[in-house]
């Protein structure tokens, strides 16, 4: 049944414990963003896992990732791929997203160029315009297949035109960053330069919003005085941010920083313990 906005948890839980698969997800969803404050991992995953076990495609997507991530559940690779594909195959640009992602890095899947661009392909097709710009970016260079910069531009403008609509007019922070990424590296093709500081009030919107990479990228223009004057006060709170959420490379920014004493007195122990 579909959820009203005014079910309590514990009515949400009765039409899960009856079969409801819609219960089943929000519940998933409920207990992984917190309820009543409270954060529950393994009981976020046992309530996807039952409404992915029922042919939800959103949980599927999302027992993929935590399967890969041992998020609620120990680290299995194989069950993650296994939903990634699931959801995958059902339609779901998320997981085909996360799939291609997957083959493009070889993080827990061999690398292949060739399926990274055809799974970018496929969520592009699903209108994930994260998707278009990444399929782009192999077309432009030639991973996976013959170089297509006419292709490649087609989408980075499709992607960036929507990108920008989505970061102004929805206060978007994952679109903020992905703009923040594009004024940082430029892109020739649709004749966007390099241009940090407009890089850095993009990052600067998206790290407001607590977005991890727009966190750790901000807080290499500060480290580095990349478009803006070196603060490494600002450098060091912003990677304190991101490595609160347990991300691996704001930790490793601030064990070099401690390690040599950028801005602060040199922390060898400090280092090691990040």
């Amino acid at each position: 049944m579909a959820m009203k906005e005014d079910m309590t948890i514990l009515e949400i839980e009765a039409a899960a414990k009856n079969g409801d698969i819609d219960a089943c997800r929000e519940l998933g969803v409920l207990y992984y963003e917190g309820v009543e404050g409270v954060v529950d991992l393994e009981k976020s995953a046992y309530y996807f896992s039952r409404a992915a076990k029922a042919g939800d495609v959103h949980a599927m997507y999302c027992m993929g990732l935590n399967y890969i991530g041992g998020t609620g559940v120990p680290k299995d690779t194989e069950k993650g791929l296994f939903w990634l594909q699931e959801a995958s195959e059902k339609g779901d640009s998320c997981a085909m997203f996360e799939l291609a992602s997957h083959y493009y890095c070889g993080d827990v899947i061999e690398q292949d160029y060739a399926k990274s661009l055809a799974y970018y392909e496929m969520a592009a097709q699903h209108g994930n315009i994260y998707a278009m710009i990444n399929a782009a970016k192999q077309y432009e260079h030639g991973l996976g297949g013959e170089t297509e910069i006419d292709r490649a531009r087609v989408f980075y403008r499709e992607a960036y035109k929507k990108l920008e609509e989505w970061a102004i007019e929805e206060n978007d922070d994952m679109a903020q960053e992905w703009l923040g990424e594009l004024y940082y590296e430029g892109c020739p093709l649709i004749d966007v330069k390099k241009d940090y500081p407009q890089a850095i009030v993009w990052f600067e919107k998206a790290a407001k919003a607590g977005n991890i990479s727009a966190l750790i990228n901000l807080g290499l223009c500060y480290r580095f005085g990349i478009g803006t004057f070196v603060d490494m006060g600002k450098a060091i709170e912003l990677n304190e941010k991101a490595a609160a959420k347990n991300e691996t490379m704001a930790m490793c920014n601030l064990a070099s920083i401690y390690s040599m004493g950028e801005g602060v007195e040199k922390d060898d122990k400090k280092a090691v313990e990040l």
